[in-house]
């Protein structure tokens, strides 16, 4: 919650008393802060336009190993429903260690929870997306590439890497900024 005193406020505040003002100490509240599900270090991005921005902070400690080839992230993200998902940037800004084989096939995706691959924006390329880098996917998959609108109702946001055999992420850190239209 957000809260300002005002100096309009108080016993022997000259101003008040020219103004009329209250003898108690005089407080503002601006209502409750939208903290995107509780994601601290990110959320969405206020906007004038259109297009809203909804950005997501990474580090290789948020992905648990699920499996031999996929690690995943619940971002707490949700999308607006009806939303139009219109490109993702990758900002890998400290290299990922992993253990295992990363192979050309390996990749960064971010979206819908439970189809990210089918349905989401990737880091492309080939497989240093685990490295510093910026790549954006002005394309897209699925449901987030066609111009569609999302679901009627809000959609989880996951990251999912994949491909390769991935046992473990031991460093590494970045973000990603998905735009999307909200209709």
């Amino acid at each position: 919650m957000s809260y300002q005193s005002s100096p309009f406020g108080g016993v022997g505040n000259v101003e008040k008393d020219q103004a009329g003002g209250s003898a108690a100490s005089t407080n503002a509240h601006y209502g409750l802060r939208d903290t995107q599900d509780g994601i601290v270090g990110g959320g969405k991005l206020e906007s004038s336009g259109s297009i809203q921005e909804a950005v997501v902070y990474f580090k290789a400690s948020d992905f648990t190993v699920e499996s031999a080839t996929v690690a995943a992230f619940d971002t707490q993200l949700s999308l607006p429903a009806g939303s139009i998902v219109v490109d993702g940037l990758f900002e890998v800004t400290e290299t990922f260690t992993t253990s295992g084989t990363i192979s050309t096939s390996t990749k960064i995706h971010v979206g819908e929870s439970g189809s990210e691959v089918a349905n989401g924006v990737e880091a492309s390329g080939q497989a240093t997306e685990f490295a510093a880098a910026t790549s954006l996917d002005a394309v897209g998959n699925g449901e987030w590439g066609d111009g569609t609108a999302l679901a009627a109702q809000d959609v989880s946001v996951n990251f999912v890497a994949g491909g390769g055999t991935i046992t473990s992420f031991t460093g590494g850190a970045g973000k990603v900024v998905v735009r999307y239209r909200k209709v």
